[in-house]
């Protein structure tokens, strides 16, 4: 992935959004759909 590991831990932590651009490559990264990780996020907060 092209972001820096602060970003995704913000994400993962729920103190950052995430962006179109991120869920794609997180989908990419993990085999998955950019729905998917847009999706999950919004249900984890």
């Amino acid at each position: 992935m092209q972001r820096p590991v602060q970003t995704i831990n913000d994400i993962i932590r729920g103190s950052q959004q995430i962006t179109p651009e991120t869920a794609i490559e997180l989908s990419q990264a993990l085999g998955t759909s950019p729905e998917l990780e847009a999706i999950y996020k919004v249900n984890i907060k």
